[in-house]
């Protein structure tokens, strides 16, 4: 009976550090800002993406990982999104006649290929 214990207990501890190594987010990036400072995006990328690419570091790596859209005003998340590549932050434009954010690069998949922000984007600049 406590070797049944024993197993189940190891089985469980294994399985739920992986599920950490997969999903869990490590570094994070810096943040860019859209031209009025009210918002910005940032990448956090996986553990697992980190290890694979300290593994093969021969290869030419990408980290897979998360893009997040930030509300600077107000404090918050707005919207996140995989990406295979979090380099792919550095292609982000600000629209500002549409008042949406979009990728350059369409390894970001964003549904209807953009943000559409809360506040109309504003051509002066903003000192938080």
């Amino acid at each position: 009976m406590k070797k049944n214990r024993n197993k189940i207990l190891i089985v469980t501890s294994l399985l739920l550090l992986i599920y950490v190594v997969l999903f869990s987010t490590s570094r994070r990036s810096t943040k860019l800002f859209s031209p009025d400072k009210q918002y910005s995006v940032y990448a956090e990328t996986y553990i697992y993406s980190g290890l694979l690419c300290a593994l093969f570091s021969i290869m030419d790596c990408s980290y897979a990982g998360k893009i997040y859209l930030y509300d600077e005003i107000e404090k918050t998340v707005l919207a996140t999104v995989f990406t295979e590549n979090v380099e792919f932050v550095e292609t982000i434009s600000w629209i500002e006649h549409n008042n949406t954010a979009s990728f350059k690069n369409m390894g970001v998949k964003i549904p209807n290929d953009f943000w559409v922000l809360p506040r109309p984007l504003n051509e002066n600049i903003i000192e938080l």
